[in-house]
């Protein structure tokens, strides 16, 4: 009938009776409906068995009306043969139980927060003595930002899900964290292929289980970013040097203006006073028509310099081209040949035809010498293209150029080229 028939001091201090209490105390005083079946079902068990094999837990209801949580272990006394009593032996596991349920709690807030965290989180555990790791986790956070499901992850190596990571140094730092416990805060690049290149911002800790933990934030954006200031920055420096030098261009060509004025003055002076079939004649034509292409060039570097303007007017750039055929063909290699391919009905440009023919001169001396005393073919190209602001905006960092029909211009050679350096 469940009734008690004797407790010891332990007991009953547990449970908060005096020793004259016992003959009222029972299963049905200290038991909850809801367990007093799985009690009863003992007793019956232990008539047919004689002993429990396997300890119960139970919520015992103390004098005071509090609860204290017992585990108990139960075997039958028999008198003549015959069963007689049961023996209980308890102990008090309340702190344990608050201790489970705390665990239980916490584990349960750390998973509502791994998966609800904005930061992406993975989980790894050290393979070949950290040289490489295994992915055990990954909350939907790093999901989203890796583009890559937990399912494809979880149980296969960071080098395999993530080749590159390798090259960018997160693999040493997850060893080192492995090793020596340290945290480490890193920027790295997990993936960069055709589709993306995400960069993630790390910080990297060990738990005392040996796994290794990194939390992570998508900082690509903010990469890219610092990649165009820098490029920007790149840009206004080599405007800046530009600058400086066309300062001192302007210097020395308004002296060299002045030389070039008292030449030319004397120049044709002399020719004024010389008849028509005086020898020297020739000379002094070749020193005033030299005098006059070192005036244009200096006006060139004087406008350059923001010390005088350029002569600008409507180009055909096609005729341009054309017309300066015959001192191309001079200028370069006598085993380079010349290759056109212009574009017909281009549009007409504004500019300087002197400083434009100076401009294609420059492009194919340069193609010649990177022939050499090769063979090789030269090709000149015209053409148009439409250009978007984002395009002129990373190209012309001190212009803000409208958007629209650009003319081109390509001079290109068979020769050897320039290294990547």
């Amino acid at each position: 009938e469940g009734r008690f028939l004797d407790a010891n001091p332990a007991a009953l201090e547990l449970l908060g009776y005096d020793h004259e209490e016992i003959p009222d105390l029972g299963l049905r005083s200290l038991l909850d409906d809801d367990q007093l079946a799985e009690a009863f079902g003992i007793l019956a068990e232990l008539k047919e068995t004689g002993m429990q094999k396997t300890p119960s837990e139970f919520r015992l209801r103390r004098k005071t009306g509090e609860y204290v949580d017992v585990e108990t272990k139960s075997s039958v006394i028999f008198r003549d043969g015959q069963p007689y009593a049961v023996l209980g032996v308890g102990r008090d596991i309340t702190e344990r139980k608050q201790a489970e349920a705390a665990l239980r709690d916490s584990e349960e807030r750390f998973h509502r927060m791994f998966e609800h965290m904005s930061s992406g989180v993975a989980v790894y555990e050290a393979v070949e003595g950290g040289e490489d790791f295994i992915i055990t986790e990954l909350n939907p956070a790093a999901e989203e930002a890796t583009k890559v499901g937990r399912a494809e992850a979880v149980g296969r190596r960071v080098s395999e899900v993530f080749p590159s990571v390798r090259e960018f140094g997160l693999l040493k730092v997850m060893g080192r964290v492995w090793l020596n416990g340290i945290p480490e805060h890193h920027d790295t690049r997990l993936y960069e292929d055709e589709r993306i290149s995400f960069w993630a911002e790390n910080y990297v800790y060990r738990l005392p289980s040996g796994e290794v933990v990194a939390i992570f934030d998508d900082i690509t954006e903010r990469k890219q970013a610092e990649a165009e200031r820098h490029e920007l920055e790149r840009q206004l420096q080599q405007s800046q040097k530009l600058e400086s030098l066309g300062v001192l261009a302007g210097g020395i060509a308004h002296d060299f203006n002045n030389i070039l004025t008292s030449v030319l003055g004397n120049a044709e002076l002399a020719l004024a006073e010389l008849s028509p079939s005086a020898p020297a004649r020739e000379n002094l034509l070749a020193i005033t028509q030299a005098s006059r292409r070192a005036a244009a060039l200096c006006r060139q570097m004087l406008a350059y310099s923001g010390r005088g303007q350029f002569v600008t007017e409507a180009v055909n750039l096609n005729a341009l081209i054309e017309d300066m055929l015959d001192l191309l063909k001079s200028s370069i290699s006598k085993k380079a040949r010349l290759d056109l391919h212009l574009k017909q009905n281009l549009p007409l440009l504004e500019g300087d035809p002197s400083q434009l023919g100076q401009l294609i001169m420059n492009l194919i001396m340069n193609a010649s010498e990177a022939i050499g005393e090769e063979d090789g073919v030269i090709t000149i190209a015209t053409g148009t293209r439409e250009c978007s602001r984002e395009y002129l905006r990373r190209s012309y960092a001190q212009q803000d150029l409208p958007p629209g029909l650009y003319l081109t211009l390509e001079v290109s050679d068979t020769g050897c080229g320039m290294d990547q350096e």
